[in-house]
């Protein structure tokens, strides 16, 4: 099965009570929709900031989660000076972050590596005869095509696989991009 592939930059998913703090109001600004039907990016950005350097423009996404948590690049976690810990996607624990607004700051166990995932409709898990939490592999194509195991399954809206920074510059993903799903 051939999908997209997308790569994910390094973000922020935030509760109303931790936005209200560091923001100081209630409501999140959407700028633009993303892949997964609902979700979307805000204008509102946060400063992250690890024992050793900081993270500028870290946008927000929303809508509001039932927790907040930060996501970001190997790279970035040590630069940070962090061991931010490979999580499965929606895990809200990880290592402990800065996260800085125009009107506050709040200090939590928020940062995490997100691990590969493939965010597959139901039926596409169907076609495929996996479920939620299985692990598939990933082929991409190309000059610096590889192949990411370790992928996720995830029940979504829509289909895609996500992965980071690290691992886009790694294929050499510039724009649009498609995989390969191996079982």
């Amino acid at each position: 099965m051939k999908v997209k592939v997308e790569v994910s930059a390094r973000h922020l998913h935030i509760n109303a009570e931790d936005f209200k703090k560091i923001w100081g109001k209630d409501e999140l600004t959407k700028m633009r929709d993303v892949s997964q039907t609902g979700q979307y990016t805000c204008e509102e950005t946060v400063t992250l900031k690890g024992p050793k350097s900081e993270l500028k423009n870290v946008r927000i996404l929303g809508p509001f989660r039932s927790y907040t948590k930060a996501e970001c690049s190997k790279t970035d976690s040590i630069n940070l000076g962090i061991d931010a810990p490979y999580a499965s996607s929606g895990k809200e624990s990880g290592a402990t972050i800065e996260i800085v607004g125009p009107k506050g700051s709040i200090t939590k166990n928020a940062i995490n590596i997100p691990k590969r995932h493939f965010h597959m409709t139901e039926g596409s898990a169907r076609e495929l005869g996996i479920a939620s939490g299985d692990i598939v592999s990933v082929k991409i194509e190309g000059e610096r095509g590889l192949v990411f195991n370790n992928v996720e399954a995830v029940i979504s809206p829509a289909d895609a696989v996500q992965i980071d920074t690290d691992e886009g510059n790694a294929a050499g993903i510039i724009g649009e991009c498609m995989g390969e799903i191996i079982l």
